[in-house]
């Protein structure tokens, strides 16, 4: 249609190129010399004598035409009155339709027309879908010139592979040589048979900058630090009394901004006083701390909607053994005389300083700490 018209074709996209690049060397697309001309060319050509082809029907990021939905391509700059045509459907079940309704409003906030299999009716142009994948008789022609003797259908749902298979017994392939597998699975071949024999882990490996994999507790960590935020609580406790020695230090990260939400934090400071004063001395600190965290999370979930990760920390002061989350605090003070021993509520203040030269150095003096 182009070459009819007398228009020039750029192509954009190197999958595309690619295809077409093996379908002209076996034949089956003839193109008149002179034909194409390369993307870069395309600023310093009228409109009238050019089309472009391009990759990014699907709405994939970093696509020829997402490029130029946002403004980004490098050769091709959209304007108003240009004309786009998708020549093809979502792929179904892919998650597609998002991502190429975000980028035909991007084309159509620029003046684009676009043009749509699914609009066809209102466009008044169509049907314009063009299948990106083989018909049940191309997978039989392929079947009729491969002639395998063992079948394993990879790509696609398992009830496409079902039809896949059915299409490879109906050209003569044995069906105990047909194998609908499942990601992972693997099989065991020897010059007569095919069969499963076991599976192994699949799915999305990830690894850290060292090359060690990340295990899937920390991506999932990760992901609500992500989403959902961070909250710490911090308590300094008489071992003998079982009362907090300071109020409750409370550090958020991606979760609220403590000064915009004073009633917020009040309410918690009062939730985490009454636990101390009604389960601390009731329990081990073990469970004392998870029964914090299990509360923690119920009352900011009421209060806000959303579950960050909480992190609770609980200092024992008033005992010459370290214990809890302070083992250590013992430590610096041996061969001091007996009288020379510092009170609970001496210890508890060294360790608030402590703590807020930690969280300065940590949080870099961020004003949602409180």
């Amino acid at each position: 249609a182009a070459t009819h018209h007398g228009r020039k074709i750029a192509m954009d996209g190197r999958s595309m190129m690619s295809t077409l690049e093996v379908a002209v060397k076996l034949g089956m697309i003839k193109i008149p010399k002179g034909t194409f001309v390369p993307i870069a060319n395309v600023p310093n050509m009228k409109d009238k004598e050019v089309v472009v082809i391009c990759t990014g029907s699907q709405g994939e990021p970093n696509s020829a035409l997402q490029r130029m939905a946002t403004g980004d391509h490098n050769h091709i700059k959209l304007k108003e009155q240009d004309t786009v045509i998708l020549s093809s459907t979502p792929i179904p079940e892919s998650g597609n339709d998002r991502l190429i309704g975000d980028m035909v409003d991007n084309l159509m906030k620029m003046g684009v027309h676009v043009f749509r299999h699914q609009t066809r009716e209102v466009d008044g142009c169509g049907p314009l879908h063009v299948s990106g994948h083989a018909s049940l008789e191309e997978y039989g022609e392929m079947i009729a010139m491969t002639r395998p003797k063992f079948f394993v259908p990879i790509y696609g749902p398992y009830r496409a592979k079902k039809y896949h298979i059915e299409e490879a017994v109906r050209q003569g392939i044995p069906r105990k040589n047909c194998l609908n597998t499942n990601n992972g699975d693997i099989i065991a071949l020897t010059k007569d048979t095919m069969k499963l024999a076991g599976t192994v882990p699949h799915g999305t490996v990830l690894v850290d900058q060292t090359g060690a994999i990340v295990s899937n507790v920390v991506v999932k960590d990760r992901l609500m630090l992500a989403e959902e935020g961070l909250v710490a609580v911090v308590l300094t406790v008489d071992k003998k009394s079982g009362q907090l020695l300071t109020s409750p230090d409370i550090i958020t990260r991606g979760f609220i901004y403590i000064r915009d939400n004073e009633e917020i934090m009040t309410g918690l400071r009062a939730e985490l006083k009454r636990a101390v004063s009604q389960r601390f001395k009731r329990v081990d600190l073990d469970r004392f701390k998870q029964e914090l965290k299990d509360h923690v999370t119920h009352y900011l979930f009421e209060q806000t909607q959303r579950s960050p990760i909480v992190i609770p920390v609980v200092n024992i002061v008033g005992s010459g053994k370290p214990n809890g989350d302070n083992k250590q605090q013992g430590a610096g003070r041996k061969g001091q005389a007996k009288g020379a021993e510092k009170t609970p509520e001496q210890i508890a203040k060294e360790q608030q300083e402590r703590f807020a030269q930690m969280r300065q150095q940590l949080l870099g003096h961020d004003p949602r700490v409180d």
